[in-house]
């Protein structure tokens, strides 16, 4: 359908609770499955919720926002009854009018880019790119990242790239990114409105 789907992290005890996963599946959407990652999966399950609340597409934000819940929690609950560890993934579903970001994993941040300034910062020294887009003043997206990691090569000073703090041990967002609640939200980005958080 219209829906695109990003994971990261992995299904602890995966083999174990496969097949209670795709169980919980309506038989039309299990057919779908043709692999054997765990995203797939999840995914699966992801529409199956949509499914639940009556249709898979042109759905509210709210209706995905619930679905990804219940995914979470069902996922996590099948793990649960065999031992495995507490889930930890990320997950980003997006259907062309919004993206839903659930952080339940590694960190997640969003940057605004807006108006002249920030837009030619982007765009730097690109002409092809700037004649494209003629009415930078115009310009307002969000940008969503996960999974701060380390940046390999050589990166200039001024690079935006993610930075790694040795007291806690970890890669953080880049300078001027909102990073979101940690495992505690749905970070929500449509169409002509800025970047809003709930609570998982």
């Amino acid at each position: 359908g219209e829906w695109l789907f990003a994971q990261t992290g992995t299904v602890s005890s995966f083999s174990e609770v496969r097949a209670r996963l795709v169980e919980s599946i309506p038989e039309f959407l299990r057919a779908g499955i043709r692999g054997e990652s765990d995203a797939e999966v999840v995914f699966h399950v992801f529409l199956a919720f949509l499914h639940d609340g009556g249709k898979i597409n042109h759905v509210p934000v709210e209706r995905a926002c619930e679905a990804l819940r219940s995914t979470y929690a069902l996922v996590n609950s099948v793990g649960t009854e065999v031992g495995a560890d507490p889930l930890a993934l990320n997950i980003i579903v997006a259907n062309g009018e919004y993206l839903v970001g659930a952080n339940r994993g590694s960190p997640m941040a969003y940057k605004v880019i807006s108006g002249k300034a920030d837009a030619e910062a982007l765009i730097g020294d690109d002409l092809q790119l700037r004649r494209k887009i003629p009415e930078l003043a115009q310009v307002h997206f969000s940008l969503l990242a996960s999974d701060f990691g380390p940046v390999r090569g050589s990166m200039p000073p001024s690079s935006s790239a993610a930075a790694f703090a040795p007291s806690s041990g970890e890669f953080l967002p880049p300078a001027h990114w909102k990073r979101a609640p940690e495992s505690t939200a749905l970070l929500i980005l449509e169409r002509d409105r800025d970047p809003r958080i709930e609570a998982f």
